[in-house]
């Protein structure tokens, strides 16, 4: 976290509240992928306030413990005071804070159905075409 607050671009977004803006201003199918694929704001808010906290160098117990907790309620891995992996904390909570700010309407993914076969092929005929030349 401390690491994300040295960010100045990333933690003025937070510190500024500017992010408040984005997690409200949503029509009703952002809500609900907010909900489905995010914490409705929770995790979000609470980063932000900590973060603002560790800004202002007024970090509280509780604001701690309720972000940790908050943590525990959206993801069953970090409930308990066992060591985890930092890297993977922060691709969660990333994650999480993007889902809830996202003002993407649909998710627009491609599915390629290529099999492992035509994936190899394909590979060799690129392979194929840098040695010709």
């Amino acid at each position: 976290l401390q690491c994300l607050a040295a960010i100045e671009s990333f933690a003025e977004y937070f510190v500024l509240k500017k992010y408040v803006k984005d997690l409200k201003e949503k029509n009703r199918l952002q809500q609900q992928n907010s909900h489905q694929f995010g914490t409705d704001g929770l995790i979000t808010t609470a980063f932000a306030n900590l973060l603002r906290s560790l800004w202002f160098n007024e970090p509280t117990d509780s604001m701690i413990r309720y972000f940790r907790s908050l943590i525990g309620h959206f993801n069953g891995d970090y409930r308990t005071s066992t060591q985890q992996d930092a890297q993977e904390l922060l691709v969660w909570l990333l994650d999480k804070i993007h889902e809830d700010l996202n003002l993407a309407t649909s998710r627009k993914y491609k599915d390629v159905k290529v099999s492992i076969f035509q994936a190899i092929l394909n590979i060799l005929k690129y392979a194929l075409k840098k040695e010709i030349k």
